[in-house]
This record gives C-alpha cells, structure tokens and sequence, in this order.
C-alpha cells in the first residue's frame, strides 16, 4: 500500500512537469517553422527597356533588333523568408526606322540607302509567371532572381504614314510561348518603400523563316510597394 501510494505521488509530481515540457515541445515545433516564414507582398511599378529580336532576314532593312520603351508590373508573395512567387505584366511599343538599301527595287532605285521614320508601329506584351528567390542578410539592399513562364503577344503594323507610302494597310501579331530568366536589387528608401534595378534575358519562339527563337533583353526601373 505505501508502495502503491508512493507511485502514484511520485506521478502526481511529475504531471506538471511532463505537461510543461510537452507545451514547451509543441511551442518549438510551430515557433520554428513561423520564424522561417515571411508572408510578405511586394508590388512592383516601373518603367521598361526591351531589346527585341526578330529575324535575321530584316537586317539589311535595320530592324533585326527593336528597341522598344514601355512599362512593366509585378506582384510577389515571399511565403518563407528566402522563396517566392511572382507575377510579372509588362508592354513595350516602338515605331523602328526603316532602311531601304540603295539599288534595292533595281538599278538606281534607290540611289542611296533611304531611311523612312515612323511608317512602323511595333508592341510586345509579356505575361509570367514563376518563384523568386530573395537574399535577405542586408535590410537595406535586397538582391534576388526569378524565373518566369508565361505568354509573349508581338504585334506590328502601318502607320498612317506607312500606309500612304504602301498604298494599302498592313498589320501583323502572334503568341509565342516565352520564359525570363533574371534578377535584380532592391534598395530601402523606407520601411515599405524601396527602389529596384532588374535585369532579364527572355526566349520567345515567334516563326521568323530562320530558327524560330529570340533572345531579347529587358531591363527595368522603378519602385516597389512591401507590406
């Protein structure tokens, strides 16, 4: 019976223990994993550069390359502190000059390389999609990098002026499956306010009578929104 009576207050006695570590246990197992994670969103609002490529066989005429100016946004959610994912929105448009070369219709027509400005007005529209990787050791200066997937829209057609050189109207468009592979940084100006330098190489695969596939470049500046 003392025996008996002894187990059960040595048990008693360690009830409250045995309680408090396994609180203590299961406090560690949530408090781990919440401290790993960020939960924080980013909006993203700026201006954009496009190197655009098109087809070797424009060459002769100036236009194997468009530099086009436009604007670009973007919404990141970082659910841990270091992963993200992002959705990126963004629309280029440039009017490229045209060169005809000399002797290009024929003997003396033209006499000279003639180059006509605004007949042509081009655009680019880009909709990704994929995870963000943040590097987060300095509260000021925040690298990262992404890749993205999603749909490219290009689009070309006469001006008012290039149509009453040609004589007639003429315009162009087609999807294209395309990717971004890049990065960036962004600055603290505030507590919710930073300035972001970015940097991408996007792939299209528009049908160009060559190879079928550009590489092009992007570059964009602007500010981002966190909280």
């Amino acid at each position: 019976m003392r025996q008996s009576s002894f187990a059960n207050q040595s048990y008693a006695s360690s009830t409250p223990t045995l309680l408090m570590l396994s609180v203590l246990v299961l406090l560690l197992a949530t408090c781990v994993p919440a401290a790993a994670q960020s939960d924080e969103w980013q909006v993203f609002g700026g201006f954009s550069y496009l190197r655009a490529a098109t087809s070797p066989q424009l060459q002769p005429f100036g236009l194997q390359h468009i530099n086009a100016y436009g604007w670009d946004g973007a919404v990141t959610e970082y659910p841990w502190r270091w992963l993200g994912a992002t959705l990126d929105v963004s629309g280029a448009y440039a009017n490229p000059s045209i060169t005809i070369p000399a002797n290009y219709f024929g003997p003396g027509t033209p006499p000279t390389n003639t180059t006509i400005n605004n007949a042509i007005h081009t655009s680019a529209y880009t909709m990704m999609f994929g995870p963000s990787f943040a590097y987060r050791q300095n509260s000021t200066v925040q690298p990262f990098a992404h890749v993205l997937l999603g749909g490219v829209h290009g689009q070309a057609s006469l001006t008012s002026k290039g149509e009453l050189l040609a004589g007639t109207s003429a315009s162009a468009s087609d999807w294209s499956f395309g990717y971004a592979v890049g990065g960036g940084v962004d600055v603290k100006i505030t507590k919710c306010l930073a300035v972001r330098g970015q940097g991408d190489w996007i792939r299209t695969a528009f049908k160009n009578a060559d190879n079928d596939r550009q590489n092009n470049i992007r570059v964009l500046a602007g500010l981002v929104y966190r909280f």
